[in-house]
Parts: structure tokens; sequence; C-alpha cells
């Protein structure tokens, strides 16, 4: 605001600028030195002070633009960042991922275009998770997303086999844990036309507790498909070719005629 009032006492107050010294320093002799209510000290131009152009140290431009840009205070957060990228690929069509995305029909629900309501649904995202779709076809709305581990989410991809078998539905690599094989044996019985009944409850020839010399075989045997041996046998095996190397390469050197020194 406007003041027609002369800067020639102390302690006048323009804004959030109070006048400490009314006397320019020198090479501004038509300045005013004042302390913002900041706590700064800045020499400001006494005209500008009576005329308004000039409120405060330069805080008040700052908290007015960081209020009018303020919406949610959650900018550059991790939840910030996920509900970006979700709309992006819903609703850009330049994203790379959009026909992954928007390109199938995805959409993102009218209520979470605003990102408080977004946050207030899904909470804070835990570490090491992500944004993940229950139902792959279905869209970005309550009920059909969580936060998921990486795991989780590749045990949902839409190109997962999904096998139902007595009122339960899992993917391959699902399965393979819960019946302790590896997922490979179990898509090659797939892929060779065994049905899902075959596939799921076909012997496990290579699931012996016992190896060939009497060791007994654990879990991690059977997972690393050591069709017969455990590890006691392959690290037996791996010293005596090891000993065997080290053999051979003594008979070499020993066979080697002597350099006759001159």
């Amino acid at each position: 605001m406007r003041s027609n009032a002369p800067i020639d006492n102390d302690g006048q107050r323009f804004g959030r600028l109070v006048v400490i010294q009314t006397r320019g320093v020198p090479g501004k002799p038509r300045s005013a030195v004042c302390r913002c209510d900041c706590g700064r000290i800045t020499h400001v131009d006494r005209g500008k002070l009576r005329s308004g152009h000039t409120r405060s140290c330069g805080c008040l431009k700052e908290d007015t633009s960081r209020a009018r840009c303020f919406k949610h205070g959650g900018n550059g957060t991790r939840e910030h960042r996920t509900w970006q990228l979700m709309l992006r690929r819903c609703e850009t069509p330049t994203t790379p991922s959009f026909r992954y995305y928007g390109g199938r029909g995805i959409k993102v629900c009218a209520r979470w275009h605003d990102f408080a309501v977004f946050l207030a649904d899904m909470g804070p995202r835990p570490a090491g998770t992500s944004l993940d779709r229950i139902n792959n076809d279905g869209d970005y709305e309550p009920g059909n997303c969580r936060w998921a581990t990486p795991l989780i989410q590749s045990r949902n991809s839409r190109h997962n086999r999904i096998l139902e078998f007595r009122g339960e539905s899992h993917c391959v690599s699902e399965w393979a844990e819960i019946l302790g094989v590896p997922p490979l044996r179990l898509m090659m019985r797939l892929h060779r036309g065994a049905s899902i009944e075959e596939t799921l409850t076909e012997p496990n020839r290579y699931g012996r507790r016992v190896c060939a010399k009497g060791h007994a075989r654990t879990d991690e045997d059977i997972r690393k498909r050591q069709c017969s041996g455990c590890i006691k046998c392959n690290n037996d095996r791996g010293t005596a070719r090891r000993r065997a190397i080290r053999e051979r390469a003594s008979d070499m050197t020993a066979e080697m005629p002597m350099a006759v020194s001159r």
C-alpha cells in the first residue's frame, strides 16, 4: 500500500520491514536500512518503501509462491511419483508404456485424479513395494489396488499361466513352491501335453531323500535338481577333480627337461 509519510523516524513499519536507520549508506544515499520480520537486514530505496513496491526482504514473495503452489505437501515423495506414473501410463499416449495400460482400456477412476484422495485410500507406500492391480484387466480404483512386492507382482502378471486344481488357483511358480519341485519341471510336463492333474500329481522321480551313496538329501538338494546326489557328493567330486588336476600338473612339471645354465 502506498504511503506519503516521510521516512524520517526509526521504527516505521512498511509491510514486513521496520526502518532501523533512515540515513543512507555510502553509495546509496536514498536508501534506508530495514529489518525484515524474518530477521534479515536489507537496504531499500525510500521511494519504493513509500510506494509499497517493497514490503519485505524477498521472503514475502517466496512465502506467497509456496502457498500458491502448495496443495497436498506430497510433491517429490514416493507416493506422489507413483501417482504421476499411474496417470501417465493410462492417459498420456506418448508414454512408452501407454499401450499396455491406457491402450488396453485401463483407466484411473475419477476419485484418484486428486493425489490427496489417492494417498488417503492407499496409505503410505512401504519400502520395497509398488502399485499393483489385483485384477490385471481392472482399472486403478479402490479395492483393486495394493502395495505389493516384486515377487507378488510377478506372480500376478497377466502373462502367467494360472492352474486351477482342487479348488485352488495359482501360477506355475506358486504350485512349484507348494509341491517342492522346480518350476521348470512343471513347465516341461505341461509342454509335453500333460493335463493339469497329471502335472501336479505326477510322482517326483528326483525327490528321493537319500542320495546314491546313502547321504541324506536336503530340500536345497532337491530344489537344485540334483538328480541322485547331494551337496556333499558334489563337493567330494569337486575336491577329487581338483586333486587330479594338481597331480597331472605336477607330473608334467617333472617330465620337462631341466634348463641348462651356461
